[in-house]
């Protein structure tokens, strides 16, 4: 049995971001994927997906649904989000990162 202990951060219908009390790797769950990331790799991810504009990486999908593909730091794992998605994730990213920084001031 493992002993971690995630505790929510932001969560919703269909997501969570949560974060271990013991060992402090994330989790990020959105829709029907689940990704680890450690601390660091959480951060980096957070800060270069802010960073992304939808439209300078659009690629049209054969269901003809414009869409960005988002690397992950698990090289087999790539988000594919369509424009709602990706707004989504990033709303949800930005309230976690404010939330990380308010109990920081804590």
């Amino acid at each position: 049995m493992s002993k971690c202990k995630a505790v929510a951060l932001v969560e919703g219908a269909n997501y969570c971001i949560s974060r271990c009390t013991g060992c402090g790797r994330f989790g990020i769950y959105y829709k029907n994927v689940l990704i680890g990331f450690s601390q660091r790799d959480f951060m980096n991810f957070s800060k270069r997906y802010c960073e992304i504009e939808f439209h300078d990486h659009v690629m049209l999908f054969p269901d003809m649904v414009e869409r960005v593909l988002i690397k992950t730091p698990h090289p087999e794992i790539q988000l594919n989000l369509d424009y709602h998605e990706f707004e989504e994730l990033g709303d949800i990213l930005q309230q976690c990162g404010l939330i990380l920084e308010a109990r920081a001031l804590v």
